[in-house]
């Protein structure tokens, strides 16, 4: 996490491949608090699933951080 200058944290996911090249951070925006992270090697997806205070959402995206969707939410 990189911390903004209103003092705000910037929520990243990085993709390591292995040590000897760069982190890669993927462009998914709009994260909050993660509550878990998933990556599907088969179909080369990531999900993650946020919770608010009144709803919870599990998201996906490509491994390039493209074609960002709704997999599943909950409002209570």
């Amino acid at each position: 996490m990189s911390e903004k200058t209103d003092g705000r944290r910037d929520t990243q996911i990085k993709r390591v491949i292995n040590s000897s090249l760069p982190d890669l951070v993927l462009p998914i925006r709009n994260l909050r608090i993660i509550k878990a992270l998933e990556y599907d090697h088969i179909d080369h997806k990531i999900y993650w699933s946020m919770d608010f205070s009144k709803s919870r959402t599990v998201k996906r995206a490509s491994i390039n951080g493209t074609n960002v969707s709704f997999v599943y939410v909950y409002e209570s």
